[in-house]
């Protein structure tokens, strides 16, 4: 998978004396904006040694992100990283969502949610009634 980046913001932070986090601010090819942050180790100097991305699937963005500088764009291919570590390419899941695969998870969300408020309002109006008596007697 092929996608293409521009850096638009990147700071960096020392959070103790050999480390610190990076966090990157990126704009895809479809202008969607994506944050990417990285725990680094730093040296006696405190420049970065090396980056540990928090998440694992984003390591060759943040190997490729090390070398670019802000307002630069890069593009990188995740297919072989994808391979080794077998994830399930895009095409896949967005084939699930298509088919209605999601459909299900939408509807226990929202049959939760449903649930949720009619025992809020089950308790509002046992409260209601609580005080309404208390009022009368």
């Amino acid at each position: 998978m092929q996608k293409t980046f521009i850096v638009r913001k990147y700071q960096h932070e020392a959070i103790a004396v050999d480390r610190g986090v990076a966090v990157w601010e990126l704009l895809d090819e479809t202008e969607r904006p994506r944050k990417v942050t990285a725990l680094t180790q730093l040296d006696a100097a405190g420049v970065i040694e090396n980056a540990k991305p928090v998440y694992h699937r984003e390591t060759p963005l943040v190997e490729q992100l090390l070398n670019v500088c802000e307002g630069e764009s890069f593009s990188i291919d995740f297919t072989s990283f994808n391979t080794a570590q077998q994830y399930a390419p895009r095409a896949r899941l967005q084939s699930a969502k298509a088919s209605g695969d999601v459909l299900p998870l939408f509807l226990f969300r929202l049959m939760a949610v449903l649930g949720l408020l009619s025992v809020l309002w089950m308790i509002w109006s046992f409260i209601e009634s609580v005080a309404t008596f208390a009022r009368n007697h």
